[in-house]
């Protein structure tokens, strides 16, 4: 894991900011990034799920599936890596995420993202590409400003994607029915 990790620092890795002369580049993954601060778009789907009397259950299990995400990802198994994040251990230059604060196995936002986006792909079907292209590009921003390893990323999608699976498992097992 170290050697897949440890390209990100330097100048040869795709997610280097430096390696995109484009400066849209940047600006489409800082808005991916702020969008997925603190889960705020996943929650504000929930919401808007929720608000509406069909799409309810959807809505209370996205939310359930970040909570699993906040436990685990955040309460659980940050502090327990204590892995500092790329920024901080190579020292190359200022991120634009400066304030970025709290250790970095497994990324938050891409815990978040895929939570909810596993839980809405189950439950929508063919709209399912644009919830997953949402969760990858959010992931992706991450790496872009060096807040995140590459499996710090991996860690987040895989944990995720477990958080979404045990809400669906205990809302199948409860209510005995599928999507």
């Amino acid at each position: 894991m170290n050697e897949f990790d440890s390209r990100v620092g330097s100048g040869d890795t795709p997610f280097h900011p430096e390696s995109y002369p484009s400066s849209h580049i940047g600006s489409n993954f800082l808005f991916l990034t702020r969008i997925g601060d603190y889960g705020i778009i996943w929650i504000l789907f929930a919401v808007f799920l929720i608000a509406k009397k069909e799409f309810r259950k959807t809505g209370f299990m996205v939310l359930a599936a970040l909570m699993l995400g906040l436990i685990f990802g955040e309460i659980l198994l940050k502090p327990l890596f204590g892995r500092i994040r790329p920024f901080e251990a190579y020292d190359l230059f200022p991120t634009i995420l400066d304030k970025t604060r709290g250790f970095s196995f497994p990324s938050g936002h891409t815990t978040s993202s895929f939570a909810a986006a596993s839980i809405l792909v189950y439950r929508s079907g063919k709209r399912a590409w644009i919830f997953l292209l949402l969760a990858v590009g959010i992931a992706l921003s991450r790496l872009y400003y060096l807040v995140h390893y590459p499996s710090d990323i991996v860690g987040g999608i895989l944990l995720g994607i477990a958080c979404a699976g045990i809400v669906i498992s205990v809302v199948q097992k409860t209510q005995g029915e599928g999507p």
